[in-house]
């Protein structure tokens, strides 16, 4: 999505390595699941205050997280 194709085949593949990457790098950097999910809705709601822009997604600013 975000102003891209969307590969339903290969998302299905790879959503597991997805969750297991994740889980790992909360438990390397000691800190919650949780805690990624959360820092990333707070980075999209002050990326996206007014919605989601596809010319926003496309073309970060230097220095967005």
């Amino acid at each position: 999505m975000q102003g891209h194709e969307l590969d339903k085949a290969h998302l299905i593949k790879a959503r597991g390595d997805v969750a297991w990457y994740l889980a790992e790098a909360a438990i390397a950097l000691d800190i919650p699941l949780e805690a990624f999910f959360q820092g990333n809705l707070d980075k999209l709601r002050q990326r996206f205050s007014n919605g989601f822009d596809v010319g926003a997604s496309v073309n970060c600013k230097e220095g967005d997280p």
